[in-house]
C-alpha cells in the first residue's frame, strides 16, 4: 500500500484566504450557491492529505531518464504514476498571477489536443474562468484524497491509466495584505483524469493528460 503521509508547512505559511465582503460573497453565491462549513481546512490548520507548492514545480520528475519500455506496457510505478497525477491535477487548478490565461499556456505540455479542450471547457464550465476574469481573486487546488485507479490498460497500442481525485478548490483575495484571522471560499470537486503515454515520448517523463472532467463533490466533508 502505498503511503501518503505527506506534511507540509511552507506550502501554507504564505497562503490562507480572507472573509469575503458580501459583495465578494454574492459573486460566488451567483456562480457556485452558498457555501456550507465544511469544518477545519488546509488553508486554515497548515496541514492538509498532499503537499503539493504549485509555486515549487516537481522539477525531479522532468529529469528522468527518457524510457526505452514500449509504448504498450506501463512505463513508471503505481507510486510515481499516483504522484504524477496528484501534482499535475494540483498544477493545472491553480492560478496566481495575474494573466490566467498565460499560466494556461504554460501548462500545455501537460495535455494532448483533446485533454486540453476538456480542461480549458472545465475552467468554463465551472465558473473559475469568470472568476479569473473579475480579477480579485487567486486560485489554489489540492487533492484532498489519494487518487483511486479506476481503471488501465492498452488502448490503440498505447497503455493508458485512469484515476479520480478528491480535489478542494480555494479562491482567496489577490490583493489580501495579511492572511490572519481569514476564510477561504471552497469548492469540492471529484475529477476524472486520465493519462496515457504519447507516442513521441514528449510531455513530463512521456505522459500526456488525454482527458479531464469533473462534478461538484456534495458529500458532507467531516
Amino acid at each position: 500500500m502505498i503511503r501518503f503521509a505527506v506534511f507540509f508547512v511552507l506550502a501554507y505559511s504564505m497562503c490562507a484566504a480572507f472573509v469575503p465582503s458580501p459583495a465578494q460573497a454574492g459573486i460566488f453565491e451567483f456562480f457556485f450557491g452558498k457555501a456550507k462549513d465544511d469544518g477545519p481546512d488546509p488553508l486554515q490548520t497548515g496541514v492538509a492529505p498532499f503537499a503539493y507548492d504549485p509555486s515549487k514545480p516537481a522539477e525531479a520528475l522532468k529529469s528522468l531518464p527518457e524510457s526505452t519500455v514500449p509504448l504498450n506496457l506501463p512505463h513508471r510505478s503505481p507510486a510515481h504514476l499516483v504522484e504524477w497525477v496528484t501534482t499535475a491535477s494540483s498544477e493545472v487548478l491553480t492560478f496566481e498571477k495575474s494573466d490566467y490565461r498565460a499560466e494556461i499556456k504554460d501548462r500545455k505540455d501537460r495535455f494532448d489536443s483533446n485533454g486540453l479542450r476538456e480542461y480549458v471547457a472545465f475552467l468554463q464550465e465551472r465558473n473559475i474562468i469568470k472568476i479569473l476574469e473579475d480579477g480579485t481573486f487567486q486560485v489554489r487546488s489540492f487533492v484532498e484524497e489519494p487518487p483511486l485507479l479506476l481503471n488501465e490498460g492498452v488502448v490503440d497500442g498505447r497503455y493508458h491509466w485512469l484515476y479520480e481525485l478528491p480535489m478542494m478548490v480555494s479562491y482567496m483575495d489577490r490583493n489580501m495584505k495579511t492572511y490572519k484571522k481569514a476564510d477561504a471560499v471552497n469548492q469540492h470537486i471529484i475529477l476524472k483524469v486520465q493519462i496515457g503515454r504519447s507516442a513521441d515520448g514528449s510531455g513530463i517523463d512521456g505522459l500526456k493528460i488525454e482527458h479531464f472532467s469533473g462534478r461538484a463533490d456534495t458529500q458532507e466533508k467531516k
